[in-house]
């Protein structure tokens, strides 16, 4: 007979899901939806995407697919036990994918810049070059998310160690009933 999931748990998963859903998902699509109901934005954006090669209805996508997979990481890792592997696959890929999001916003759509960004404007005969160097944060964002996977992993090993110590209640049950039934021998 399988265990039923306790409320509060149930609530704090549900509450880590909306959180997620609404922050990396209907937020940045509602953005978008809005920018574009705009009559001179969508050709700003346009221009930006052609002069600098920032495509940002791509880096809002992205966002919202990583932050919907994010979001659902949340609710699986929040409904099971924390010996489980489904509780720690969808720990380690929600923080892979926060780590992706934020090198995605402070790349400007370029993950794999890892915050060094280094962009050209050439109109006519006149050319403006920005460099935008946001490497630090970028590698502090990595050590914090290295060391949320190595908490995962540590959690992971303590619950299933404490797991596998302690016996199964049914075992106790049945060692209980052998040892009843040997005393009125």
């Amino acid at each position: 007979m399988r265990k039923m999931v306790p409320k509060e748990k149930i609530l704090k998963a549900s509450i880590g899901f909306i959180f997620y859903a609404v922050f990396f998902v209907l937020l940045p699509l509602a953005f978008l939806y809005f920018v574009q109901q705009s009559p001179e934005l969508p050709a700003i954006l346009s221009q930006a995407k052609t002069m600098l090669g920032i495509d940002v209805n791509g880096i809002i996508i992205t966002i919202a697919i990583a932050g919907a997979i994010v979001a659902m990481a949340s609710l699986m890792a929040g409904l099971t036990e924390s010996w489980s592997p489904m509780n720690l696959i969808p720990k380690i890929v929600s923080s892979l994918l926060r780590l992706f999001i934020s090198l995605t916003l402070i790349g400007l759509g370029d993950a794999a810049s890892m915050g060094y960004v280094a962009k050209s404007i050439y109109m006519q005969q006149a050319g403006i070059q920005f460099i935008l160097d946001l490497r630090f944060f970028a590698i502090a964002m990595a050590l914090v998310t290295s060391v949320e996977l190595f908490t995962h992993f540590l959690e992971y090993a303590i619950a299933r160690k404490e797991k596998s110590q302690i016996p199964s209640t049914e075992a106790n049950e049945s060692n209980a009933r052998h040892a009843l039934a040997d005393e009125s021998h």
